[in-house]
């Protein structure tokens, strides 16, 4: 079995656009976005579906000297699904279904790239994600090591066009047992504008797409995408 997850994309380009103007050997940067999400998917063993609409909101910590970049992002928000959710998966019981439920998502990803090309990169990303059923005592981690590439294209002084696109597996874990893996793939494209040497803001489309496989035989599919918008600056 496989299971799914994304990596990244604003945590690189936006990386990679500061660095195309880095003034010293090292440079640090911090940013915030948020994504007003839609979360959907499918049990595919039970036959039903969910949806779901959210929001996430993101921190950044960026470090880039020369071609090599470093970055932590955390990120969560909240999901409620009224008509359908996923189901509740476990290892010696069969899945649970709720009609109703909030999800608490959480992400953690830390990133390491290196600029092969002047304006694209490859990197790796650790990444772990919570989703905690609020209210319902159950929860699902999901740990894994993703790839990727990520490149940026200066369009004038002040925009930069960005994108980014990355695969991951994890192994998913619920009450420190594990119960399955799975594959995922994540894709984000969108402008960068610079507002100074110090700043800019971004604006970008990113979806995510994600396979769980159980060992209980089921299976799931999720898809998360939404616009997202941020705010990064040097100190």
């Amino acid at each position: 079995m496989k299971k799914h997850l994304i990596p990244i994309c604003l945590l690189l380009t936006s990386a990679g656009a500061t660095n195309a103007y880095a003034q010293s050997p090292v440079q640090m940067s911090i940013g915030a976005n948020i994504q007003p999400a839609n979360w959907e998917g499918d049990n595919k063993n039970g036959g039903t579906s969910f949806d779901a609409k959210g929001g996430q909101l993101r921190l950044d910590l960026r470090l880039s000297k020369a071609r090599f970049y470093s970055g932590l992002s955390f990120q969560g928000g909240e999901f409620d699904f009224d008509d359908g959710a996923p189901d509740k998966i476990f290892n010696a019981a069969p899945a649970e279904r709720l009609d109703k439920v909030t999800i608490e998502r959480g992400e953690f990803d830390w990133v390491f790239g290196y600029y092969f090309w002047p304006q694209v990169s490859l990197f790796v990303d650790l990444k772990s994600i919570t989703n905690d059923w609020k209210g319902e005592r159950y929860s699902v981690n999901y740990t894994g090591l993703g790839v990727g590439v990520t490149g940026f294209n200066p369009i004038n002084e002040h925009w930069i066009l960005f994108g980014s696109l990355g695969f991951v597996k994890l192994n998913i874990e619920s009450s420190g047992d594990e119960i399955g893996d799975g594959r995922g793939s994540a894709f984000q494209i969108g402008g960068l504008y610079k507002i100074n040497d110090k700043a800019n803001i971004t604006i970008s489309l990113k979806t995510q797409h994600n396979v769980y496989e159980f060992d209980d035989n089921s299976e799931q599919e999720h898809d998360i995408g939404g616009l997202v918008f941020g705010f990064n600056v040097t100190p």
